[in-house]
């Protein structure tokens, strides 16, 4: 079951938004969840149609960060076998990581030899802080 938070105001926003989850038309209709209309009731509708394409654009936002996100952090590529709220943490822990590298932090990545079993090799990636 989830979790969501009750509405809140945004920065500087005294009216509370409500905390949604951006999905597409395989979803079903929630109240938390935005969805797009179907294609045949916005054909005519110009608002449904701008609705539809922002909505487009927040999902493409969101599934670029994970994207960028998970090319960094191997963990993303596939189910994670934690707990949900172990889970939480290394997400959590994974933006500011890779918020901190995107900010000012130079990256290696390289591959070593592995010292117990010479025959396999070992991705690693080092991080620099510049300054």
């Amino acid at each position: 079951m989830l979790n969501i938070p009750n509405s809140k105001p945004p920065p500087k926003i005294e009216e509370p938004l409500p905390f949604v989850i951006v999905g597409d038309e395989a979803f079903p209709l929630k109240k938390y969840l935005l969805r797009p209309y179907p294609v045949v009731s916005a054909l005519n509708d110009e608002s449904k149609q701008i609705y539809n394409y922002r909505l487009l654009r927040a999902r493409r936002v969101v599934e670029n960060a994970v994207s960028i996100l998970s090319q960094k952090v191997r963990l993303f590529y596939g189910r994670i076998q934690l707990s949900s709220e172990n889970t939480e943490k290394v997400v959590l822990v994974a933006c500011v990581l890779h918020s901190y590298l995107r900010n000012d932090a130079s990256v290696q990545d390289c591959v070593i030899e592995n010292t117990v079993a010479p025959s396999q090799f070992s991705y690693v990636t080092t991080f620099h802080r510049s300054g």
